[in-house]
């Protein structure tokens, strides 16, 4: 799959963990003090969205407990475009 600069800077400053995870997921956004605003997006693989936040802030926190266990589609958005699609594992 071909990759935009935009995708590959935006994808080197995300760190998405624990994954997989049990309840807490935990967002770092390392914008080297650009002050971006990030759109947060958690999907099921139905498309269905069970999550979404508008941020301004590096680090995001979802709590997944109530969530059933199997695979999520998390996005994050900046507000230039770039976005990243990440598959996150609930147990």
């Amino acid at each position: 799959m071909p990759t935009t600069g935009i995708y590959d800077i935006l994808n080197e400053n995300i760190k998405i963990y624990p994954n997989p995870t049990k309840n807490k997921l935990h967002i770092e956004i390392n914008d080297r003090g650009k002050q971006k605003i990030y759109l947060v997006q958690l999907s099921d693989l139905m498309g269905r969205l069970l999550h979404s936040s508008q941020v301004s802030k590096e680090q995001i926190e979802i709590d997944m407990g109530g969530y059933t266990s199997g695979i999520y589609l998390l996005k994050i958005i900046d507000d230039s475009g770039g976005q990243v699609t990440q598959k996150v594992i609930k147990d």
